[in-house]
């Protein structure tokens, strides 16, 4: 499909197959061109028939400011209409730089503030518990001392995520003793991690679009395969219609006043 010459073209920030592409695909259907960027050294150089170009840009974390000039640069050069996010390190980066990126083109992510409760694990488990929704036994800590005060709360195995925002050197670790644990944690090359107890079980996901604080759209995937296979990110997922008590949860609205749209799988 040739991309529509009235249409100015979008961004893609992030290079994460599993989710670049199918945006890139889309937006290509609808003939809106578009460009992909990374920031990531391990990201791989995506080449497919809906990416018009792919630009490799500083390190965010290694090089700050250069990653913000080659990116405003980029942006200036290509008159972008539209920068998306396809991963959680490329959404810091747009909420880090909100104020300065958001008068160049339009950004799809909220603001900072909304980012930093989306990103911020702990904050996310607090809100679950006051809209009601069961969570896991959860404790921030980075060193063995803060881990034996909370030992006899334990049940392993036990998860292990990062609590630190942006790009991680790991996304989920499991531990099965509490020797394992201590010894992870004594290297400190963990930092600060979130542990909670492990909950068997399969994964729902829900997808929400919220516009002045209406649901306009709402998408459920069920996980058929994760990686890794104990729990983790979805790479095989089929979709179904919205549980209504976990919709409900998820959103502090009625369910029956959502106007539905489907999404093709």
């Amino acid at each position: 499909m040739k991309a529509d010459a009235h249409k100015r073209p979008v961004l893609i920030l992030g290079s994460a197959p599993r989710i670049s592409l199918p945006v890139a695909r889309s937006l290509h259907r609808h003939g809106v061109p578009v460009e992909l960027a990374s920031f990531a050294a391990e990201e791989p150089r995506l080449v497919s028939r809906a990416i018009r170009e792919f630009h490799r840009l500083p390190s965010k974390d290694a090089a700050p400011d250069q990653f913000l000039r080659a990116l405003t640069a980029l942006i200036a050069a290509k008159k972008f209409d539209m920068l998306i996010p396809a991963s959680d390190p490329a959404l810091a980066a747009l909420a880090q730089h909100y104020e300065k990126l958001s008068p160049l083109l339009h950004l799809a992510c909220p603001p900072p503030h909304v980012v930093e409760r989306v990103l911020d694990k702990a904050f996310t488990l607090e809100v679950a518990q006051q809209c009601g929704m069961d969570v896991p036994f959860s404790r921030s800590l980075s060193s063995p001392q803060q881990l034996q005060g909370i030992v006899s709360q334990l049940h392993f195995p036990v998860v292990v995520k990062p609590q630190a925002r942006g790009f991680k050197s790991f996304k989920v670790m499991y531990f099965f003793s509490i020797e394992e644990l201590t010894a992870a944690l004594a290297t400190g090359r963990l930092g600060e991690v979130l542990v909670q107890e492990y909950c068997p079980g399969y994964g729902v996901g829900i997808e929400m679009l919220i516009h002045g604080g209406e649901c306009v759209a709402a998408f459920q995937h069920r996980r058929l395969k994760e990686a890794p296979i104990t729990g983790g990110v979805a790479v095989m997922a089929i979709a179904e219609e919205p549980t209504p008590d976990l919709a409900q949860a998820s959103s502090w609205w009625n369910s029956g006043s959502i106007r539905k749209t489907a999404v093709p799988c």
